[in-house]
């Protein structure tokens, strides 16, 4: 008996590792079965909160996307309301500047020369601006005589006797020129000499002088009349605002005419 008793304590042993065996590789899939699940798990919870996060940014994402399109319509309709203000006042500070302007006249007036009436020209006065020009005084000043009156030079300034310029100058007043209109004035010359005029015209606004040489062309029967104007500014600075003055050498101008920037009238 006893020599069979090893045999089947072997056969037990292998049976009890088989089976140790079987049970342990059980214990080790379950476990693994268990991690995995676990990390499925996990997974899953991991793979739900990035689609969360992702639906949340999505929704942000959207609503940044609908409040800049609300920006942006709103700053259009800013513009607008800054557009349209601007031009308002765009028009309102134009509508203020052209009410000053018919107040108080702006541009200049031009001595002109008319047809002839018993051999004699026929002058006149025309407002060559868009506005009116209010409380005009105009002197015009035969330089055909004055150019021969007694004058002397000091201190680079010409002096000329002011009662011979009186002698020489026709006055006269006018209370307003219409724009663009003209308006005759009873003052004429013999057309057969050529004449050389010097007319000064103070207005509400500003002060002229126009220099005219007036000559009858014969050959052309036709009157030609140089002229240059000149505008004197709060600061009695003298500047060129028309020049007419048909080819004329200057030196003409210089021979005929005092220039009236050192022209003193009195000594």
């Amino acid at each position: 008996m006893k020599k069979y008793m090893f045999p089947i304590f072997l056969a037990i042993l292998a049976a009890s590792a088989t089976i140790g065996a079987a049970i342990w590789q059980a214990l080790e899939k379950k476990e693994a079965y268990k991690q995995a699940r676990a990390n499925q798990v996990k997974a899953d919870k991991n793979q739900a909160k990035a689609e969360s996060n992702q639906r949340k940014a999505d929704y942000y994402f959207r609503k940044l996307l609908i409040a800049n399109e609300e920006n942006r319509k709103l700053n259009l309709e800013v513009n607008d309301k800054a557009s349209n203000i601007i031009e308002s006042n765009n028009k309102l500070i134009q509508a203020q500047a052209e009410t000053i302007l018919k107040i108080f006249g702006s541009g200049y007036i031009r001595m002109e020369i008319g047809g002839l009436k018993d051999e004699q020209f026929k002058c006149y006065l025309v407002n060559v601006s868009k506005y009116p020009i209010y409380d005009l005084e105009i002197a015009i000043t035969n330089y055909n005589e004055v150019i021969k009156c007694p004058s002397k030079v000091e201190n680079g300034k010409i002096l000329v006797s002011n009662a011979c310029i009186e002698a020489n100058t026709f006055y006269v007043r006018h209370p307003i020129l219409p724009a663009d209109k003209s308006a005759g004035i009873k003052y004429t010359l013999p057309k057969d000499i050529t004449h050389f005029l010097f007319t000064k015209i103070s207005s509400r606004h500003n002060t002229t002088f126009q220099y005219s040489i007036i000559q009858f062309d014969k050959s052309k029967n036709k009157t030609l009349h140089a002229y240059r104007i000149y505008e004197v500014d709060i600061k009695n600075n003298i500047k060129l605002i028309e020049d007419n003055s048909l080819g004329i050498d200057d030196s003409i101008w210089a021979k005929n005419f005092h220039d009236e920037s050192k022209l003193l009238l009195e000594f």
